[in-house]
């Protein structure tokens, strides 16, 4: 799986003041051979990306999985947030 990170962090101000930043990756997987497969070396990298974020002070928010070309390769979108 290949992690790419999509922007710089964003800062969310309630009141004026910074109260929580976000950070928004990329994770591509290559080519799928088999519809909808994720190998336990996916589930590997995923786990991994998590808790380097985890130990970072980020917590995962959201996700998006969407495929790509005929279904044949994935990218998910992962955001997190930390408190400012």
């Amino acid at each position: 799986m290949i992690k790419y990170t999509l922007s710089a962090t964003k800062l969310l101000k309630i009141g004026g003041k910074n109260m929580y930043e976000y950070k928004s990756e990329i994770l591509k997987k290559g080519i799928r051979w088999v519809k909808g497969a994720a190998t336990e070396t996916d589930a590997s990298n995923l786990d991994e990306l998590l808790n380097e974020r985890a130990a970072e002070g980020w917590e995962l928010v959201t996700y998006a999985y969407t495929t790509e070309l005929a279904n044949v390769s994935a990218t998910m979108l992962l955001t997190f947030k930390r408190a400012k």
